[in-house]
């Protein structure tokens, strides 16, 4: 759960102090005046890439940004791969047009 606090996941802090990796995603401290608590996703996987180099006002808006696009990249290959397979097996028709 996000909430708690967990010593193997580095995004569990307070303020990030410097770079780090959480589901091969790459973290870094974003800091400024207002948000002296920011950071920023500066490299991810191919398949989550729409998050790259936005930033989060703290490490866990950050981890849940991170776990949702994973999510949805699942949820989105899941529907495909159900296709594939209704389709193999003669269930799924498509149409004709005549």
């Amino acid at each position: 759960m996000v909430n708690k606090i967990d010593m193997n996941n580095p995004l569990s802090v307070e303020k990030l102090e410097n770079k780090v990796r959480y589901k091969n995603v790459v973290v870094v401290p974003a800091n400024n005046e207002k948000f002296p608590t920011m950071v920023e996703i500066e490299k991810a996987p191919a398949k989550i890439k729409s998050i790259k180099g936005k930033k989060f006002i703290n490490p866990t808006k950050a981890q849940l940004a991170i776990e949702l696009a994973i999510a949805e990249s699942l949820i989105n290959k899941g529907s495909k791969l159900v296709v594939k397979e209704l389709d193999s097996i003669g269930f799924l028709t498509e149409d004709s047009a005549w």
